[in-house]
């Protein structure tokens, strides 16, 4: 069988540009494709990039990972680099994955490890208090934490 560019009449394989020109006839300036930003900001770039750090610290594959969750390889893939906006619900199935809480995945997971314990014994108390003695003792947190506003 012949390959289907000597069936179209061509004598050799011909390459298309976006701009419809053959590479010779287009400016050297003219890189042909332009990315697209994707929007992301940093911190959700950033926040991504742990999602392959808790992958490899847990020793599983994008393979592995793509069979849990439904979702193609090149999506996880996508997440992983910063390239593709996730959602709440792609975090909770990454989260049940790993065995971790969803908060955990914003966190590198050296940095989960001391954090989460501590978020959810404080998210235990708060739960227990009336409405303004929480807003009170967060208000309390922000100003014993460096670097922090009160809002």
């Amino acid at each position: 069988m012949r390959p289907n560019y000597t069936q179209s009449g061509f004598t050799h394989k011909v390459e298309f540009y976006p701009s419809g020109l053959r590479r010779e006839a287009r400016s050297p300036d003219d890189k042909g494709m332009k990315s697209q930003p994707n929007g992301l900001s940093d911190q959700a770039k950033s926040m991504q990039n742990n999602l392959k750090l808790w992958r490899k610290a847990k020793g599983h594959t994008l393979r592995a990972l793509a069979e849990h969750t439904g979702n193609k390889i090149s999506t996880l893939s996508s997440w992983e680099n910063g390239v593709r906006a996730m959602d709440l619900d792609d975090l909770r199935k990454l989260a049940d994955f790993y065995e971790v809480h969803p908060a955990a995945l914003l966190m590198t997971p050296s940095e989960a490890a001391s954090k989460i314990p501590v978020m959810q014994q404080a998210a235990s108390i708060a739960q227990s208090m009336p409405e303004d003695v929480a807003a009170s003792w967060l208000t309390m947190g922000r100003f014993a934490t460096p670097g922090t506003k009160e809002e």
